[in-house]
């Protein structure tokens, strides 16, 4: 299960997405935006065309954080990207 916490502006999604093996978080995140790319602020992709970590963070259903060097995230039941909110 992939959660997207405001990765689209005022949406919050549950998908399941299909990847192949192992499945990394670069992987993920590419079919995630592949999918989604036309509604994608252009400032939560980097020069790689990857998420911009920097805005969007992500993590397991455990709560912990997830970055690329992990070498295989299909071990854990769900894998969460958000923007976090701020203002007032």
């Amino acid at each position: 299960m992939v959660r997207l916490y405001n990765v689209i502006p005022g949406k919050s999604i549950e998908d399941t997405l299909e990847c192949q093996v192992p499945v990394t978080l670069e992987r993920l995140e590419r079919e995630i935006i592949k999918r989604h790319r036309a509604e994608l602020p252009g400032e939560y992709l980097n020069e790689d065309g990857l998420f911009n970590h920097r805005l969007i963070i992500s993590g397991d259903a455990k709560g912990n954080r997830l970055d690329y060097r992990h070498p295989d995230i299909a071990g854990g039941s769900e894998v969460w990207f958000m923007v976090p909110m701020v203002g007032g």
